[in-house]
């Protein structure tokens, strides 16, 4: 913990196109431990090898069929695909050096295809040949891989793969905390001896609670029960008050903004109390449902026979 630390924290302190290069650098090492983790399970399963061969018997003993669903797990599973959806939080920042903004919807949407096709495959082949065998973190079942070079290649690719999300959720985090304090529109036009304590501030407390609750299963899951708030909640409510804000400012009339501010049924709807209590009671279940699935998770709550 203190290894990465001394390393993820300083590289907070970076601009977004300070990290360029290093995050084009970990783009193309993500490819290869995907094609690496593909790419052995394909050979064990063309060559219809024994499990044991290339993965050692406890592997082997463990292996069985994969169940075709599993429903004790869906609160994992929601918390976990929610937090999936919280990367659109980023998309502002990460995209604010994009020099042409033009090509903003074209770059996200290939992005998001692009890597909603290769998780996707990766998911379908590492599970469909693991079976029940599989471990929460999948990368952990070549831990016993033969192939020294590869096990570790896979197995320690998390935590590089940290040095390169961390500092992006520590400036996201720091743009947000300024601007809620002081109005400012993005630390990152701070001089940095002037970001630095809110950046560090930041980064250091997540940190520090790994040290205390170091389950990654457990972490990706409570996360999402937090990102549902901001993917089901936050959003709708600043639509809402956006396009009320247009509406004042420039009239009914407007086009600002998209057709949705434009007068008719729609346009009036979005402005309308009636919606804006919608989107309250909306967030009342949702942060109620988060807190249930919260507590669930963190209590380890045995869901069998729930459903």
């Amino acid at each position: 913990v203190v290894i990465m630390a001394a390393v993820v924290i300083p590289m907070s302190l970076w601009g977004v196109e300070e990290q360029a290069t290093f995050q084009m650098c970990m783009t193309g090492i993500r490819m290869v431990v995907i094609f690496s983790m593909v790419g052995s399970v394909a050979l064990a399963w063309f060559t219809e090898a024994d499990v044991a061969e290339y993965w050692g018997h406890v592997v082997a003993a463990e292996k069985s069929p994969l169940n075709a669903a599993n429903w004790t797990g869906m609160f994992t599973l929601f918390s976990i695909v929610v937090f999936g959806t919280t990367l659109n939080v980023m998309l502002s920042t990460v995209l604010a050096s994009l020099k042409n903004k033009a090509d903003i919807v074209v770059v996200t949407l290939y992005a998001m295809l692009s890597a909603a096709a290769v998780y996707l495959g990766l998911s379908l082949v590492v599970a469909s040949y693991f079976g029940l065998s599989i471990q929460g973190s999948c990368n952990l079942n070549w831990a016993s891989y033969y192939y020294k070079p590869i096990r570790l290649l896979i197995v320690g690719f998390p935590a590089l793969d940290v040095m390169s999300v961390f500092p992006m959720n520590v400036i996201i985090a720091g743009n947000n905390l300024t601007a809620m304090l002081f109005g400012s529109p993005t630390v990152e036009k701070w001089p940095r001896w002037k970001r630095a304590p809110y950046l560090i501030g930041l980064g250091l407390l997540p940190v520090i609670l790994s040290i205390f609750y170091w389950e990654l299963r457990r972490i990706a899951a409570i996360a999402g029960v937090f990102g549902m708030i901001l993917t089901l909640l936050i959003p709708v409510h600043l639509h809402a008050v956006s396009k009320t804000a247009i509406v004042a400012q420039f009239g009914e009339d407007s086009t600002l903004g998209g057709p949705l501010v434009a007068t008719g049924p729609l346009g009036r709807l979005v402005t309308s109390e009636a919606y804006k209590s919608f989107v309250y009671r909306l967030g009342f279940v949702i942060v109620s449902i988060s807190a249930f699935s919260c507590l669930v998770i963190m209590l380890d709550v045995d869901t069998d026979g729930w459903l």
